[in-house]
């Protein structure tokens, strides 16, 4: 005689939505003053300065943006954190994406303040708990875009921002994506 086997199939409903992020690529800037800007007003950044965003690329700087126009210059003088509250809560077993792209100046810059690499910390903050990807370029080439994701399946619940904080060197910021979120 023959066996049979039973099992039962447990899914799980999930959803996918997404958690916009203003102004990711920094391509709607104020106070534009030739080839500098501050940044959009949903960002916050912590100095606040003029020589926050850079377009036009001067070939001392970069050669070009990760996208579009614009990218923001990670610097303690500069921005050394901008944060953006997302206004969304999020909930303890939630999966969150973003993804950003990184990159170390062209070594010279003009007088050389923008060359070199740094390191990173790019958070999903959800209340005051951090889920922290950490961005080192100093192996990164020179005048080259790379791109990171930081995912976390958070276990708190609590209100979303997003931040990045240079905590050593310089490196520029671009392409930032919105959020994506996994119930």
């Amino acid at each position: 005689s023959g066996s049979e086997h039973f099992f039962h199939l447990v899914q799980k409903d999930s959803s996918t939505s997404s958690i916009e992020v203003e102004d990711g690529s920094f391509e709607d800037p104020t106070g534009i003053a030739g080839d500098w800007a501050f940044c959009h007003a949903g960002w916050n950044p912590t100095p606040s300065s003029q020589y926050a965003l850079l377009h036009n690329f001067p070939n001392f700087h970069l050669s070009t943006a990760d996208d579009l126009a614009w990218a923001a210059l990670m610097r303690a003088g500069n921005i050394a954190e901008i944060s953006q509250d997302l206004a969304t809560t999020v909930n303890s077993g939630d999966t969150l994406t973003v993804s950003f792209s990184v990159a170390s100046a062209l070594t010279g810059g003009e007088p050389g303040n923008t060359a070199g690499s740094g390191t990173l910390d790019a958070t999903l903050m959800v209340g005051a708990v951090p889920y922290t990807l950490t961005v080192n370029t100093a192996a990164l080439a020179v005048d080259t875009w790379t791109s990171y994701t930081n995912t976390v399946t958070i276990s708190d619940t609590g209100n979303l921002s997003l931040e990045f904080t240079i905590t050593s060197g310089v490196m520029w910021l671009d392409n930032i994506s919105d959020v994506k979120r996994e119930e």
